[in-house]
């Protein structure tokens, strides 16, 4: 007879667009509320019209060569706009490679396929902005990228039979 684990608290959410899925792992333990807006709107059944991909910005070639670690830091960001309020400020201002979210709110990249289609999000056409003495780079309008969000229950997992000794 096998025993179940109740099931894992953490979920998946799943972003899908052309150019496949993304699933991302909920960290309601550095930020709940946040998480609990994402979940929200994850389960709403509805399109997220405002979601969008709007900056992907590459590792340089020269990243990690001569001491070289600055910006751009491999960077998609995008936009949960459809959610039902502004989330708040919470959690750990720390951003380390894998972080994805808004502002300083972490789920995690997922696997390996999520990363095979991350790479594939356009990096261009795009514009750079400039705030002091800070410039980055945005897709053009028509270059960015909808996705949609749903979220994906982890399945339980089952304890493996025991053998008589």
């Amino acid at each position: 007879m096998s025993i179940l684990r109740p099931a894992c608290k953490a979920n998946l959410v799943v972003l899908s667009s052309t150019y496949g899925q993304i699933r991302l792992k909920l960290r309601s333990e550095l930020s709940p509320k946040v998480v609990s807006l994402v979940k929200q709107l994850a389960s709403s059944g509805q399109k997220c019209n405002a979601c969008k991909f709007c900056r992907h910005e590459p590792v340089p070639q020269s990243w990690g060569q001569d001491s070289f670690y600055g910006p751009p830091y491999a960077l998609l960001q995008g936009s949960l706009a459809d959610m039902a309020q502004q989330p708040p400020f919470e959690g750990s201002p720390a951003v380390k490679k894998a972080n994805l979210g808004h502002v300083k709110h972490h789920p995690s990249v997922a696997d390996e396929a999520s990363w095979q289609v991350i790479a594939r999000i356009p990096t261009a056409p795009y514009t750079n902005r400039t705030d002091g003495a800070i410039t980055t780079r945005w897709l053009t309008p028509e270059a960015t990228v909808p996705f949609n969000i749903s979220l994906k229950q982890q399945q339980p997992q089952q304890e493996p039979k025991l053998q008589p000794s």
